[in-house]
C-alpha cells in the first residue's frame, strides 16, 4: 500500500526566477542578447571605418604637404661680386669681394637654427 502525504510547503515555493526574467522564455533572452550584440559590433565596425576611410587619408595628406613639419626657407635677396683679380706670380691666387643678402624664415617654432659669422 502506499501512502500518501498532504501537500507541503515544497509544491507551493515560488518559481526558481523572478517573474519579469521567468515571464521571457531563455530562448528569447539569448536572441535579444545576440541582436543587442549585433548593434555594439556595428557601432565598433563604423567607428573603426570612418577612422581608416577619414583619418588616415587626411593624416597622409598632412604629411605631404608638409604641414605636420615645415622647414625653414632661405632666399637670395642680392647678390655682389665687386672684385675679381686673378694673379699668377709668384703663386696662381684668385682674390675676389662677394656680398650675398640672404634671408631666412623658420615657420616651425619647435626647432630653431643659429647664425654665425661666416668667414671664407
Amino acid at each position: 500500500m502506499v501512502a500518501s502525504y498532504p501537500p507541503s510547503t515544497m509544491d507551493t515555493v515560488a518559481p526558481p526566477f523572478p517573474p519579469s526574467v521567468a515571464s521571457h522564455p531563455p530562448s528569447t533572452m539569448a536572441a535579444q542578447r545576440i541582436r543587442r550584440r549585433e548593434c555594439y559590433d556595428f557601432i565598433c565596425m563604423f567607428i573603426i571605418t570612418c577612422i581608416l576611410f577619414i583619418g588616415v587619408p587626411l593624416l597622409i595628406l598632412m604629411c605631404s604637404l608638409d604641414v605636420l613639419t615645415p622647414s625653414p626657407t632661405f632666399t637670395l635677396h642680392d647678390f655682389k661680386l665687386s672684385t675679381f683679380n686673378l694673379s699668377t706670380t709668384p703663386t696662381p691666387t684668385l682674390t675676389t669681394n662677394l656680398l650675398l643678402t640672404i634671408s631666412a624664415r623658420n615657420e616651425n617654432y619647435n626647432q630653431a637654427f643659429h647664425f654665425e659669422k661666416l668667414d671664407v
